[in-house]
């Protein structure tokens, strides 16, 4: 204590205890980010996202049975896959999709494109004129 009878602002007791819950903080962030870029994270929310967008991009009855996405190698593993567009259907078992480095700048650059079994049915335009 001082002559004035306070507190200092930061004793040295609660200085410890300020950094002791810096540092726990910082190891669930760390913890985090490490969990996140391994892929250990809730994978059906996303699934569920993309199986959005691809439906609304391709159609309703498009579906992505299971995605499994690892940001810190840019791989993505999509099983079922089914994209029913108007003019073509296409099914494919199972997909794994390597990114490149340079996607993290904004560019689509793909080191692998994997795909088992793909079928592609393709269907004529209804609006085609048949020839005479």
């Amino acid at each position: 204590m001082s002559d004035s009878g306070t507190v200092p602002p930061f004793s040295t007791a609660r200085r410890r205890r300020w950094w002791r819950r810096v540092a726990i903080g910082l190891v669930f962030v760390v913890l985090g980010f490490v969990l996140l870029a391994l892929g250990l994270f809730p994978q059906e929310p996303l699934r569920r996202f993309a199986e959005k967008r691809m439906r609304e991009a391709f159609g309703p009855t498009s579906r992505m049975g299971y995605l499994h996405v690892v940001p810190g190698t840019l791989s993505v593993l999509v099983e079922d896959l089914e994209i029913d567009a108007p003019a073509y259907k296409m099914v494919v078992p199972r997909a794994r999709v390597q990114g490149n480095p340079a996607m993290l700048r904004g560019a689509l650059s793909l080191a692998l494109f994997q795909a088992d079994s793909p079928r592609i049915t393709l269907r004529p335009s209804p609006t085609a004129e048949k020839p005479p």
